[in-house]
């Protein structure tokens, strides 16, 4: 009986390492689901408070707000310069982030990703229906999506999303309060701001609640180019910058 049992100065059997290895592991696990949980939470709240914001709010004294608004995001825009089109300036801010975990990896830190040995990232999610699904991605697409709080990385070699397609479509449309982010009026889609067929993604940076109007207008175009060429609405003035340039 005396030979089981381990003292400090025998070596562990391969067993014992492998028990150990599975107890680390199993330890690192929980943490990042810690983690993962706490993000989830935050984002469920900021989402919760912009529909309460939402509903608050009367709608006499809104339809001013919304054009004010609106035309102080065109110039927002306008201002950007035309090789900066892929900067945040003018863009939704990013969800808010949980406070760090002391003693855990930062999830939003996206220095930590290595790619396999394939040269991929790997990416997990859920569907709508919540049954898990999985992709290898490329590293870059991985960079951008964990800096723009769509996802947050797990391991090294793999990053989570966050939303589901449904998640994201409500989590958009209550963050803007169901308001066209380029006319100000009632908007119920979802439009990318550099559109997806000219390097966009996905993402809460990139992604504006729009109404049908303007997101058809818009198509593929930039946010600039699409701004400079919207028609004015009856009674509404060209804001100052709205013609620079042309």
């Amino acid at each position: 009986m005396m030979n089981n049992i381990h003292m400090p100065g025998n070596k562990l059997t391969r067993t014992q390492k492998r028990r150990a290895a599975r107890k680390r592991a199993k330890a690192r696990a929980v943490a990042a689901e810690q983690v993962l949980l706490a993000s989830d939470a935050a984002v469920q709240s900021a989402a919760e408070s912009s529909s309460k914001s939402r509903h608050s709010g009367g709608s006499g004294g809104n339809q001013a707000k919304r054009r004010r608004h609106s035309a102080a995001r065109r110039d927002t825009a306008l201002n950007v310069p035309a090789a900066a089109k892929t900067t945040a300036k003018g863009r939704p801010a990013a969800p808010p982030r949980p406070p760090r975990v002391p003693g855990q990896p930062d999830p939003y830190d996206a220095a930590r990703l290595v790619p396999t040995r394939a040269g991929f990232i790997r990416m997990r999610g859920r569907t709508d229906k919540n049954r898990r699904w999985q992709q290898d991605i490329d590293p870059q697409l991985a960079e951008i999506l964990v800096n723009e709080s769509a996802a947050v990385v797990v391991n090294r070699n793999t990053i989570r999303r966050l939303y589901t397609n449904k998640g994201f479509r409500k989590y958009i449309l209550e963050r803007d309060a169901y308001q066209c982010y380029f006319c100000g009026n009632y908007g119920n889609t979802i439009d990318h701001l550099l559109p997806r067929a000219k390097g966009g993604h996905t993402t809460p940076v990139n992604c504006v609640c729009a109404c049908m109007d303007c997101n058809q207008s818009k198509a593929d175009q930039h946010l600039e180019d699409f701004i400079r060429s919207k028609p004015l609405e009856d009674g509404e003035k060209p804001s100052g910058s709205q013609f620079h340039g042309m």
